[in-house]
């Protein structure tokens, strides 16, 4: 196996593949080399998922079925890209597209078992699978995904992975927009939409004008992702847009509400340890 023709691939980005292989990684026992003639099915869609394919050369298209008798173009991978790590990562296994050589393609296989080795050896090679996953959601087609598909997995990663995966200098990336899920249809909430979010123990609720939406994450987490010029924590259970404040009242000593400009003129009580930052906030 040519080791620079591996090397290239963008599964081993930012990673010695000499070096690995010198520090005992036979890489001619754990890839196995495959070839497909143009519109072969490399994977089949629902199959169980326990293979990593890169691409020696060629093309391949990913699609997914949305019925019986219909299937839609997402992406189209080359040459140095791979394929297949979505349904290894996530739990359920499965696969969730079908993938068809465009061309006259070779690839190098890894199977699952082989694959957790070479990570345990080196975790880039992780993180290069999940900056993949975030480049191909990035290329598709998310609009057409959402109108046909509408499947959670996508967005998840879209929402969580691709924005992980962007995290520089391990500072988390500021989030402007948050997807919610309600009657199998996906809503994306722009941050300027936001009233206040709420804590119920392990997740949350976002609340805009006249409805509010369960956010599968915690307060504490939802804290850490928010503009800190536009948002603050005035409560344990609660984090409001300081854009959306109508009113602050001091109904007792150290006893403050906010009032918020939302349908129902919500009143949320400041905890204690938050009326400092509030009045240094708000010029009180």
């Amino acid at each position: 196996m040519d080791l620079k023709i591996l090397s290239d691939n963008k599964l081993f980005q930012s990673v010695n593949v000499e070096k690995l292989n010198s520090s005992g990684v036979d890489f001619n026992q754990i890839f196995k080399q495959i070839r497909f003639n143009e519109n072969e099915v490399v994977i089949k869609q629902g199959n169980r998922a326990n293979k990593l394919y890169l691409i020696k050369s060629g093309s391949v298209v990913i699609k997914k079925k949305v019925d019986k008798n219909k299937k839609v173009a997402v992406n189209k991978l080359y040459k140095n890209d791979f394929f297949g790590e979505l349904g290894i990562l996530l739990p359920r296994r499965e696969r969730t597209a079908m993938v068809i050589a465009d061309t006259e393609l070779d690839l190098y296989v890894i199977n699952r078992e082989n694959l957790f080795f070479l990570i345990k050896k080196c975790k880039q090679i992780k993180n290069n699978m999940l900056k993949n996953i975030a480049r191909i959601i990035e290329n598709s087609d998310k609009k057409k995904l959402a109108e046909k598909l509408q499947e959670d997995v996508i967005f998840d990663l879209y929402e969580n992975i691709k924005n992980n995966s962007k995290k520089k200098d391990k500072t988390t990336e500021r989030r402007h927009r948050f997807t919610v899920k309600k009657n199998k249809k996906f809503i994306v909430i722009q941050e300027n939409e936001v009233f206040y979010f709420s804590s119920d123990k392990n997740y949350s609720f976002i609340h805009v004008y006249d409805k509010h939406y369960f956010y599968n994450k915690s307060l504490k987490k939802v804290e850490k992702e928010l503009d800190k010029s536009k948002f603050m924590r005035i409560h344990r259970k609660y984090i409001i847009s300081c854009d959306k404040v109508s009113q602050i009242n001091k109904e007792a000593s150290r006893q403050y509400y906010v009032v918020l400009k939302d349908d129902n003129k919500t009143r949320l009580k400041v905890g204690r340890t938050f009326i400092k930052k509030l009045k240094n906030r708000f010029d009180i």
